[in-house]
């Protein structure tokens, strides 16, 4: 009786034994061949290049080229030279802005410049400061009186294109005024009091 319990138990070890080693005998290779699968299914990095490539030139081939007619170039040539003849107007009447006080012209400047020339030498270090400063005052006023002919052709400038700037841009009548142009300036230009209409 107990040799052959010991004989079974024998062979039924024998038996789980196998058993254990053919499974970790098998394992790796279902493992090799799943990662081998996985690999031939999936698309490498140069095929996604390819394709991502392709697609861009096709989209390339699709799209149209836009081109500017003659009549749109011409129209923002005009646009850019209506906004710099405004711009360089506006530029002006900032700099000839009347100061406080009263209005010299160039003569009464250039008599005073040269007092202040006869006075320097003698001058203390204080005085002499103040009048410095006076100078220079003196000439940038002079200079602002001396280019009224310079105003004179950017205002021309400005008068010519204020109207349909101003229709175009949706700018008043009063928002010129606050700009600092001048009542009459916009009555030659064509420009009326009331949302911006503007003479034909």
């Amino acid at each position: 009786m107990g040799l052959r319990y010991l004989s079974a138990c024998t062979a039924r070890l024998a038996c789980v034994y196998a058993s254990i080693t053919w499974k970790m005998v098998d394992m790796p290779r279902a493992r090799t061949t799943t990662v081998r699968t996985s690999r031939a299914t999936s698309p490498g990095k140069h095929t996604v290049a390819a394709r991502a490539r392709a697609a861009r030139a096709a989209s390339t081939k699709t799209r149209k080229r836009t081109t500017m007619s003659p009549e749109h170039k011409a129209a923002l040539a005009t646009g850019r030279a209506e906004g710099r003849a405004v711009r360089n107007y506006l530029e002006a009447l900032e700099k000839h802005r009347p100061r406080r006080g009263r209005r010299r012209t160039p003569d009464m400047i250039s008599r005073r410049l040269s007092v202040i020339e006869e006075k320097l030498p003698s001058a203390d270090a204080l005085s002499r400061l103040h009048l410095l400063k006076e100078k220079e005052d003196l000439e940038a006023e002079l200079a602002r009186a001396r280019s009224s002919d310079d105003l004179a052709a950017l205002e021309k400038s400005f008068v010519r294109v204020a109207r349909g700037y101003g229709q175009r841009k949706g700018i008043t009548y009063s928002v010129w005024r606050a700009a600092g142009v001048g009542p009459v300036v916009l009555q030659r230009a064509g420009v009326i009091r009331g949302g911006g209409r503007s003479r034909p």
